[in-house]
């Protein structure tokens, strides 16, 4: 299972980055982040709180069947950046039904419909490893092809009410 993975226990334990900020116990917030991490790249990968959903009996039930959303791409869509969400299958596609846009083509997406995690997490990774090789007119050329979508959504989050979300999930 993903939280017995020696290699990703090693990542965690060696890696250390710095995204948004120094200080963890300083977090106030969305909107409190450091734009400079938008401005100095070309896509955010958002890495859900869920991404691993309930494959057998001795397993924690987490299924969302529908998808699943949490504040952190709100972040991405509120500094006008394409994102890659890792989450459960299905997730782009709810986003989709709030009314926002998704990459599709400039961004492979068939992960979301991609039900098996280990499946889903390796279509994500040949996503990012895709993008990482574009050079940087590849990369200026991206931007101007997603420039629209990204105003979309900036302009969706920006009129939206909170309640308005509310409303459509009961």
């Amino acid at each position: 299972v993903h939280d017995r993975n020696e290699e990703f226990g090693k990542l965690i334990e060696e890696t250390s980055s710095v995204l948004d900020i120094d200080d963890l116990t300083k977090i106030a917030g969305f909107g409190f982040e450091d734009k400079n991490i938008y401005l100095n790249s070309y896509v955010s990968i958002v890495t859900e709180s869920v991404f691993f959903q309930s494959k057998g009996p001795d397993d924690i039930f987490v299924n969302f069947p529908t998808g699943y959303i949490s504040e952190k791409v709100w972040k991405p869509v509120g500094h006008c950046q394409p994102f890659i969400l890792v989450a459960p299958a299905k997730s782009l596609h709810y986003l989709r039904q709030l009314g926002y846009k998704t990459f599709s083509p400039y961004i492979n997406e068939v992960y979301d419909t991609i039900e098996d995690n280990e499946q889903r997490l390796l279509a994500v990774v040949t996503e990012v490893e895709r993008l990482s090789k574009q050079t940087p007119e590849e990369w200026v050329a991206w931007e101007k092809a997603v420039a629209s979508i990204v105003e979309h959504n900036y302009n969706v989050i920006k009129n939206r009410d909170l309640t308005d979300y509310i409303l459509e999930m009961t």
